[in-house]
């Protein structure tokens, strides 16, 4: 009975520690999606660098603990397309994102409208215009609350939609 209690105290304190792990990269991941922006960008490109197996662990640990749905997934992939992009880390930075997107389904608002936003700029990277622009597309179906006003700095998705299905009608034409 003994060697059971220390098991279950440890695997609790084990959770605890990954969910302390999991905040922490997501305040460093939102801080840093600002920051990729501006005059410091190369020294927070290297700070995440730094944390890049923490952030994995932090993304994959908060995608598969079998809570009850939460945005936090898609709050902390997407805030790393910028470093996801940066870095040349495209496939993984949409593979992160799909999968936060997957497993919830049901969560709203401005954390799912960044993640499709995000996604359809890594596959503009990418050159997959056709998905850039679902992405894009998929932003602007999604439901808003009254007065819900979503900022996107690189571009409203009305626009990537427009540009990335110009894109799109450009290079089929060719």
């Amino acid at each position: 009975a003994g060697a059971g209690k220390r098991v279950l105290r440890w695997r609790s304190g084990a959770r605890r520690r990954l969910d302390r792990m999991i905040e922490y990269c997501l305040a460093l991941a939102e801080r840093a999606e600002v920051e990729l922006d501006g005059p410091e960008q190369e020294a927070w490109t290297d700070l995440l660098d730094i944390e890049l197996d923490n952030l994995r662990v932090a993304l994959d640990w908060d995608l598969n603990r079998g809570t009850v749905e939460s945005e936090g997934p898609l709050r902390l992939s997407a805030a790393l397309w910028w470093f996801w992009a940066r870095r040349g880390y495209l496939s993984e930075g949409i593979n992160w994102i799909e999968a936060a997107l997957a497993a919830s389904p049901t969560v709203a608002g401005e954390a799912r409208a960044k993640a499709f936003y995000h996604l359809g700029n890594l596959a503009l990277d990418q050159g997959d215009l056709r998905r850039a622009r679902a992405m894009y597309e998929a932003v602007l179906s999604l439901p808003r609350e009254a007065g819900d006003a979503i900022v996107f700095p690189h571009g409203d998705p009305h626009h990537m939609a427009s540009v990335a299905g110009h894109g799109f009608a450009v290079g089929v034409m060719d």
